[in-house]
């Protein structure tokens, strides 16, 4: 996992691009800090939709076409 970039948007959200890169099935967690909350990101949103509880698991899975 790589930070491509860290973008303060104002004094209380902070927007960060990261690439992930490795097999064909894995898995991240995702947990922010104490009074920290995740607003949006680009995997599904129904954890946050939802207002689930983190941590967070994102699977990642492809077979053939490994594009975005």
């Amino acid at each position: 996992m790589n930070l491509i970039l860290k973008d303060q948007l104002s004094k209380t959200s902070i927007r960060y691009v990261l690439e992930l890169s490795g097999p064909d099935h894995m898995g991240i967690f995702i947990n922010p800090l104490k009074d920290r909350k995740i607003k949006a990101w680009s995997f599904h949103y129904t954890p946050l939709r939802l207002d689930w509880k983190p941590p967070y698991f994102i699977y990642f899975s492809y077979g053939k076409d490994s594009t975005p």
